[in-house]
C-alpha cells in the first residue's frame, strides 16, 4: 500500500527522525490516517496531522510572538514535504492574536499559493475575529463557524 510518504520517497520513520531532531513529538494518530505532530512540551499548543493532503493545524492559547515559530516550524515541516495541499487552521482554542501571530497565518497563505492550494480558518472566538476582520485576512483567507463547512470548501 502506498503512503503518502512513500510515494514522496520518505519513509514515517525518516520523517520522525528528521523532525524528532527539530524538538517534534510524535505520536500514530488512532485511525492510523497520519502522524500527529506535537509541539509546546507538556502544554499543548500546535498540534497537526494530514488528512489525505489537508493538513489540520490546531492552535492554542495566545498567538503572539512566543506561539509563532512553533506554528511556523510545525505547519512548515509537513507543507515542505509536499504531502499537504489543503491547510486548514483552528483557531477555537485561540484566546488573543496579534500582528505576529497574524503574520505567520500569512506567511502560510502564500507558502499554500504557491502549492496552488487553499487555506482556511475555522472557529475564532469574537475578539479574535475582529481582529482577522480588521486586519483584513476575512478579504483573501475563508473564515468558517466549524470544521465541517470549512472542508466543504476546501472540496
Amino acid at each position: 500500500m502506498a503512503t503518502a510518504f512513500s510515494r514522496h520517497r520518505m519513509s514515517i520513520y525518516e520523517f520522525i527522525c528528521e523532525n524528532a531532531l527539530k524538538g517534534f513529538k510524535f505520536a500514530l494518530s488512532k485511525q492510523w490516517q497520519g502522524i500527529i505532530a506535537l509541539v509546546g512540551g507538556a502544554q499543548l499548543r500546535v498540534s497537526a496531522h494530514l488528512k489525505g493532503s489537508t493538513l489540520l493545524v490546531e492552535v492554542a492559547g495566545e498567538f503572539d510572538m512566543t506561539l509563532t515559530e512553533e506554528f511556523r516550524t510545525t505547519v512548515d515541516s509537513y507543507l515542505d514535504t509536499g504531502m499537504a495541499k489543503f491547510l486548514l487552521i483552528d483557531l477555537s482554542k485561540v484566546t488573543f492574536i496579534d500582528s505576529s501571530g497574524l503574520g505567520a497565518i500569512l506567511g502560510r497563505y502564500k507558502k499554500i499559493q504557491g502549492l496552488k492550494g487553499k487555506i482556511v480558518l475555522v472557529g475564532p472566538h469574537s475578539q479574535v475575529k475582529r481582529i482577522l476582520n480588521v486586519s483584513g485576512i476575512n478579504t483573501i483567507i475563508g473564515i468558517y463557524e466549524d470544521k465541517k463547512s470549512a472542508l466543504n470548501h476546501l472540496g
